[in-house]
């Protein structure tokens, strides 16, 4: 097995080895990545542009910290090590919004006082997680823990949503398309890859888990969407009623 994606030509393409990069569903894989990055780049546009964070609390600690364990874990694909390596540093300038913005919107009234700790312990808990995973596991690259971050992540979007109505303050229709697609090609991806590599354990009878995430995480992105197009429209209607 190669182990460098930086390695000689011939070893980008191996149909008898799972993680050459340029095998076709890997390649899929890397074009989700690349929409990823694009969605994590547009929401941090919007969230600047709105004076808003982009990304949900539980949602950008489990995801910040998956980069983290990830990027510091030993990976046989170099190119997909550099992609975690961006995507940490989007969510270091993501996490920052959070601090910046988020101390009077994320939290009830009530927990305001509390803002500081409750990111830390909340960052500490989701690295904890992410490392007992993989004691308890055998996801070592950590991709199905990816999916059900995914899975929460879709869900707090649709929340912030609800809470930002009408004018849908920081939150980017065109990050959202990107996200469902790169979700939608990476989980191609894994349909294919994770039974390559990590194969049938005693515990593990199907992978009929990480198609419900796969299936789930599209169809709640795809509510995501049409609801920023439903509120959309809703604030096109309120401004239209309030213009004499």
């Amino acid at each position: 097995m190669h182990w460098s994606f930086l390695g000689h030509a011939a070893h980008w393409f191996d149909a008898s080895n799972p993680y050459a990069p340029l095998n076709w569903y890997n390649f899929i894989g890397a074009l989700g990545c690349f929409a990823w990055m694009v969605a994590y780049v547009l929401i941090l546009r919007r969230a600047h542009r709105d004076k808003a964070y982009g990304m949900p609390l539980l949602a950008l600690c489990l995801n910040i910290t998956w980069e983290g364990v990830a990027f510091m874990s030993p990976n046989p694909v170099a190119l997909w090590k550099y992609i975690e390596g961006i995507w940490l540093l989007i969510d270091v300038a993501l996490l920052w919004q959070l601090w910046k913005y988020g101390r009077n919107e994320a939290l009830p009234r009530s927990l305001q006082p509390f803002f500081l700790p409750l990111v830390i312990g909340t960052l500490v808990l989701c690295a904890i997680f992410h490392w007992t995973w993989l004691k308890f596991w055998d996801d070592k690259l950590l991709f199905v823990n990816a999916f059900i971050i995914n899975l929460v992540m879709s869900v707090m979007f649709i929340q912030l949503w609800f809470r930002r109505l009408p004018d849908g303050k920081g939150l980017s229709i065109t990050a959202a398309w990107c996200k469902m697609i790169g979700t939608a090609l990476t989980s191609i991806q894994c349909g294919v890859f994770l039974p390559m590599v990590m194969g049938e354990t005693s515990f593990r009878e199907s992978w009929a888990f990480t198609w419900f995430l796969y299936a789930t995480i599209f169809v709640i992105d795809c509510l995501y969407i049409y609801l920023l197009y439903h509120g959309r429209a809703l604030l096109r209607r309120a401004n239209a009623q309030e213009t004499p």
